[in-house]
């Protein structure tokens, strides 16, 4: 039987063991995570109910939101542009439509 985790965790590698990222993200489904080229991560947040889905980004220990324009249900994939502060968003809305976004720091 799975259970169903009721909040995203981040957890992160440090000197040999896992350490959970103070970050509390109730009702939100982490499913894409892409390192940048400045040090930098990327994580699509799915909200499971009531928000639209956003990018997170963590550098340094510092959290920035990014939602995505009315529309998408569901952040399917992210690709950080190499050398720039871009990244591309593959969304869907529902089961029909898809569409990508580029997002700027």
């Amino acid at each position: 039987m799975h259970s169903v985790a009721k909040e995203g965790v981040v957890l992160h590698w440090e000197g040999g063991q896992w350490r959970r990222v103070e970050r509390p993200l109730p009702g939100i489904s982490l499913t894409v995570a892409r390192a940048d080229t400045a040090g930098g991560v990327w994580i699509a947040a799915n909200p499971v109910q009531g928000r639209r889905p956003y990018l997170l980004h963590v550098k340094d220990g510092q959290w920035t939101e990014y939602p995505l324009p009315e529309g998408p249900t569901e952040i399917m994939g992210i690709a950080p542009v190499s050398g720039t502060t871009r990244v591309w968003v593959y969304a869907r809305q529902g089961s029909r439509v898809s569409q990508l976004y580029e997002v700027a720091k």
